[in-house]
């Protein structure tokens, strides 16, 4: 009996077979689907071999390159580099018992471990992405961030490290930063050897602040020159952090990484970790310096949705959505504050309303959504207009505003209900409507 399924045309039948995909996009599903017949095998094979996961170890490059060479090569679209010390190879090389092991022999176990965080064959892969995989389309990058990087190490004299019972262990820590180091480094280097690749969307996930020397160089920003979709993401700071993901160094660097090297990028997103806001300096600290994204009026003259996450509304983001007016469709801000009237000396400034003022003021033709999604704060509804907590609201929208503890150097969120920012978010609503009519016409 021939199963009506079959029978359908293919455009109703991967509609079904989409109902059923596993929501956590899984493909275990469709692989024993495909294996049922060669119907079905020749059909679900481009979805089921459009992505592929590569890790730095030899084996899963083995997998890769067998699968490249193969006719299921031609429709891998997206790439994901999961880079980790947590390998096999490098576990089996590092973690061994060095009792009485000779120094020549301890020299040898040392750069099996180094050849294994990245070894040729990922390299060879990595470096000619258009080659393997000539439709790649989307590429993901996220580097597992070692832990003891956070870690002080312990001061060890000479005299100290000769005398212990155990001198490998005793800086095997070290070691593994330095490896760390090298995996970060080696990814980006290979990556930078992609001189013509077709790749339009590039996702950096758990950035560190500790960033690879090749963030700054011509062959890496020749490589973002080319894409249209733009995502970084940051780790959380260690708790040896006062504060987050944007910590001082890399804030003032994100414009020569990446901003001022995206001219065809119409989609950027950044997601900063919940404290985005933190200071190198004792308190009291001047902490906005360091929460505002380098944005400025000349960056991604193409971009058309921009979403950020754990950042301060600042004049540079207010300046940059004004001067982006012509293009922009999309603004969402998940979890971001401006500063607080009270942070310093008592003035409001750089404001919600200030930015829903410019942007209603400006036009924003193009503006088609502003999303704001509220931090959640667990204390605090700061009115500052004579209402006291627990009273009925005067207005019906809230914003987030950042205060730095001077105490213990840390950010506190409140919300803020002022008249000003809801006159002009009200204004800014009422222009999008508008946007939309238009387009309805």
């Amino acid at each position: 009996m021939v199963c009506p399924l079959i029978g359908l045309a293919d455009e109703l039948q991967l509609t079904i077979v989409e109902a059923i995909q596993a929501p956590d996009g899984g493909r275990e599903d469709l692989v024993n689907l495909s294996n049922t017949c060669s119907t079905y095998h020749s059909l679900l094979a481009p979805i089921i071999f459009d992505r592929v996961t590569l890790l730095n170890d030899a084996k899963s490059a083995t997998s890769a390159i067998a699968l490249a060479s193969s006719p299921y090569g031609q429709y891998v679209k997206e790439l994901r580099f999961e880079g980790s010390l947590d390998r096999d190879d490098y576990n089996q090389a590092i973690n061994v018992d060095t009792d009485g092991i000779s120094l020549r022999k301890l020299r040898e176990m040392m750069q099996v471990a180094r050849q294994s965080v990245f070894p040729r064959s990922v390299y060879r892969v990595m470096s000619n992405l258009e080659h393997w995989f000539p439709k790649l389309d989307t590429l993901t990058i996220r580097i597992e961030e070692e832990s003891a990087w956070h870690t002080p190490f312990p001061r060890m004299s000479l005299i100290s490290f000769l005398h212990h019972p155990d001198p490998y262990r005793a800086t095997l820590r070290r070691r593994k930063v330095e490896h760390w180091k090298m995996l970060l480094a080696q990814t980006y280097e290979a990556l930078c050897e992609n001189e013509n690749h077709n790749i339009r969307t590039l996702q950096l996930f758990d950035l560190v602040s500790k960033s690879p020397p090749t963030f700054s160089e011509a062959k890496f920003h020749r490589f973002l020159e080319k894409l249209e979709t733009f995502r970084i993401s940051l780790v959380p700071a260690s708790a040896e952090i006062r504060g987050s993901g944007l910590s001082a160094n890399f804030t003032r660097n994100l414009s020569g990484f990446f901003l001022d090297h995206l001219p065809s990028v119409q989609h950027f997103k950044l997601e900063a970790s919940e404290y985005s806001a933190w200071s190198d300096e004792d308190p009291p600290s001047d902490w906005t310096r360091d929460a505002a994204l380098p944005l400025t009026v000349t960056q991604m003259s193409k971009i058309k949705s921009i979403n950020l996450a754990h950042v301060l509304v600042c004049k540079e983001m207010i300046a940059f959505f004004v001067s982006h007016q012509s293009t922009l469709e999309q603004i969402t801000l998940n979890c971001c504050y401006a500063r607080h009237g009270n942070a310093a000396d008592g003035q409001w400034r750089d404001t919600w309303g200030n930015m829903f003022e410019a942007l209603t003021v400006s036009g924003a033709t193009f503006l088609r959504k502003v999303n704001i999604e509220p931090i959640h704060c667990s204390d605090c509804m700061d009115t500052t207009e004579s209402h006291q907590k627990g009273d009925e609201l005067p207005y019906p929208r809230a914003f987030a505003y950042g205060l730095m503890n001077n105490t213990y150097g840390y950010l506190a969120s409140l919300l803020v209900a002022r008249e000003n920012d809801q006159v002009w978010y009200s204004a800014l609503e009422e222009l999008i409507r508008g946007n939309r009519a238009r387009d309805k016409r």
